[in-house]
C-alpha cells in the first residue's frame, strides 16, 4: 500500500466513524415505476446513476459554498489553509471530470413525497429490500450511508476531516512526495464527502445511498452505460444483486394501484417469484 492509499484509508475510516447509517436494520426502500420493478426482477440488477445528472443540481455548488465559507471563517494557516484552497479550486474546476455513481434508497416506508413523485405520470412502486442481504450481496460498495441534510451535522463532518488531516500531518515527516499524495488524498476525501451532503431543502427525501467511484480505488472497473432521462444522456452502471432478498413490493394506494397489484401478482405467479404484494397505506389522489 503506497502513501496515497494509506492516507485515503485513514480518511475513509474517519469518515465512516462519523457517518453511522441510521437505517432500518431489516428493510430499506427503493421507490420506482413499473419499468424499474420489471427490470430489477428480471435482470437481478439495480442501476447506479452518475450523481452529476440527478434531481438536485445544487449538490456540487452547495458543497463548494460550504468549503468556501469554511476557508473564509477559519483560522487555519500554512499547509491546511493551502489544502482547503486547493480543494475548493479543484472542485470548482474539475468536479465534472470525476463520475460518481449512486443508487438511491429511502429509509422510510410509505413516504408521501416519493409516492407523489413516482405516480405523476404512471403508477408508483416501492421495493422493500432486506438491508443486510443487500449490503452483503452487492460487490464492493464504497459507502452505504444516509445523506446529511442538517447544516450543523455537515459542519461537524467537514471539521472532523480537517482535524484528521491535521493529525496525519503532525505524525508524519513532511516530504514533497508525501505532501503531493496527502493533498490529493484530502481532495478525494472531500469529494466523497460531497456525496454525503445535500441542501436542507431536500431533507424530505430521507435518502440513503450506495456509491461507486474510482476516486478511492483507481483500479475499480466501471462499465458505463447511458440511459435517456428528461432529454439527457445519463451515465449509469449496472450493479448485480443475484442473491439479495426482496421482502416485498408495495404499490401506491389508488384505484389504478389496486388493478396494478392484481397484474403484478399474476406476473409474479407466472415467473414463479414468491414476493408479497401490498398496497401502500397513504392514499394517492389521481
Amino acid at each position: 500500500m503506497n502513501t496515497f492509499e494509506k492516507i485515503i484509508e485513514i480518511f475513509k475510516r474517519k469518515t465512516e466513524e462519523i457517518i453511522i447509517p441510521q437505517v432500518n436494520p431489516k428493510e430499506i426502500y427503493h421507490y420506482t415505476d413499473i419499468n424499474g420493478v420489471k427490470g430489477i426482477l428480471e435482470s437481478r440488477r439495480i442501476w447506479a446513476s452518475d450523481v452529476r445528472y440527478l434531481n438536485d443540481p445544487s449538490e456540487t455548488t452547495y458543497f463548494h459554498n460550504l468549503i468556501k465559507e469554511k476557508i473564509e471563517n477559519s483560522k487555519l494557516t500554512g499547509i491546511l489553509e493551502e489544502l482547503l484552497n486547493t480543494t475548493r479550486k479543484f472542485i470548482e474546476q474539475h468536479h465534472s471530470e470525476a463520475p460518481r455513481f449512486v443508487t438511491s434508497f429511502c429509509i422510510e416506508k410509505d413516504l408521501l413525497s416519493q409516492w407523489r413523485y413516482y405516480s405523476k405520470e404512471s403508477i408508483g412502486y416501492m421495493i422493500a429490500f432486506d438491508t443486510m442481504s443487500l449490503l452483503k450481496g452487492i460487490k464492493n460498495p464504497l459507502f452505504f450511508y444516509t445523506v446529511i441534510y442538517n447544516r450543523k451535522d455537515q459542519d461537524t463532518l467537514i471539521n472532523k476531516l480537517i482535524e484528521s488531516a491535521e493529525e496525519i500531518l503532525n505524525s508524519n515527516n513532511i516530504t514533497k512526495e508525501f505532501l503531493d499524495d496527502f493533498k490529493m488524498s484530502f481532495i478525494v476525501a472531500l469529494l466523497m464527502t460531497m456525496l454525503i451532503i445535500k441542501h436542507p431543502d431536500y431533507s424530505e427525501e430521507k435518502e440513503a445511498r450506495i456509491t461507486y467511484t474510482k476516486l478511492y480505488d483507481r483500479n475499480m472497473e466501471l462499465d458505463t452505460k447511458f440511459r435517456i432521462n428528461q432529454g439527457m444522456f445519463v451515465p449509469y452502471i449496472e450493479v448485480p444483486i443475484p442473491d439479495v432478498k426482496i421482502k416485498g413490493i408495495y404499490i401506491e394506494r389508488s384505484i389504478l394501484g389496486e388493478k396494478a397489484a392484481e397484474s403484478l401478482l399474476l406476473y409474479l405467479k407466472e415467473n414463479k417469484l414468491d414476493i408479497p404484494v401490498t398496497l401502500g397505506k397513504t392514499p394517492i389522489g389521481k
